[in-house]
């Protein structure tokens, strides 16, 4: 797995673990997430909105192009099945610790 789906309450957090970066998503676009790493382009189900159509096209393309893409089509994404607590982050995050002397 190229990187991980961590649900938090404002949607989710996708750590990469080439870079060690995270990127915020929304609700939507966490759903959105979810079923890409589940279905490939050609089973998607139709979107009564085009520019939902349009959105899942660019987003898909956006991950492929970031490395996060299968030969099936689908998105190489591991989903961490959690309920996020509400005003909280869910964990793990990484967290890059400094140490000065004096």
């Amino acid at each position: 797995m190229t990187a991980v789906l961590v649900p938090q309450h404002f949607g989710s957090l996708l750590f990469e673990r080439s870079t060690s970066r995270y990127l915020p998503f929304d609700h939507l676009s966490t759903a959105v997430l979810r079923e890409l790493a589940h279905t490939p382009p050609s089973r998607w189900s139709p979107l009564a909105d085009p520019s939902h159509t349009e959105g899942r096209i660019g987003l898909f393309t956006a991950m492929e192009d970031r490395g996060h893409a299968r030969l099936d089509g689908t998105l190489d994404l591991q989903i961490l099945e959690v309920e996020p607590p509400d005003g909280h982050l869910t964990g793990p995050l990484a967290v890059h610790l400094e140490i000065m002397g004096a």
